[in-house]
This record gives structure tokens, sequence and C-alpha cells, in this order.
């Protein structure tokens, strides 16, 4: 049953490239590039948490230089995750 989970280099690797991801062959068992693969995530997922708190920021910025010109009172407002 294994062989039919199996998955080719060259099919993750591309998988990898195609969802913009590094591709890292690490083995649990023998503890290759266990540690880097965890780091590596974590790294990525704090750089996605800066470019989203940077992406929540200037939207607030926005609607508080557009909300005074419209005649309007709804505030908008934004989601910041941390």
């Amino acid at each position: 049953m294994q062989e039919d989970f199996e998955v080719s280099r060259e099919e993750a690797e591309s998988w990898a490239q195609s969802v913009q991801l590094p591709y890292v062959e690490c083995s649990a068992k023998f503890r290759q590039n266990v540690d880097r693969v965890f780091h590596d995530l974590v790294r990525l997922i704090r750089q996605f948490q800066i470019a989203e708190r940077q992406m929540g920021l200037e939207y607030i910025s926005d609607s508080a230089n557009t909300s005074g010109s419209s005649g309007s009172h709804k505030k908008k407002k934004g989601c910041i995750v941390m």
C-alpha cells in the first residue's frame, strides 16, 4: 500500500515550485533536515504575518485618509492578526 503514496522527487519539486514554496527532503526516522524544515517554516510564517500586518496598517491608513472626504459616516474597520 505504501507504493500507492510514493511521489517522485520531480513531482514534489514541481508542485513546490508551482505553489512557490521551497522543496526540502526530510526524514523524521533518520533525523535528516527536520530542524531545518521546522525553522524554515517558522521563518515563512513570520514573513506572512509581517506582510499581513503591513497590509492591515495600510488599509487602516487609507480608510482614515478617505473617511473625511466622503459625506458618509460609516467607519471602515481593519483587522490585524498578530
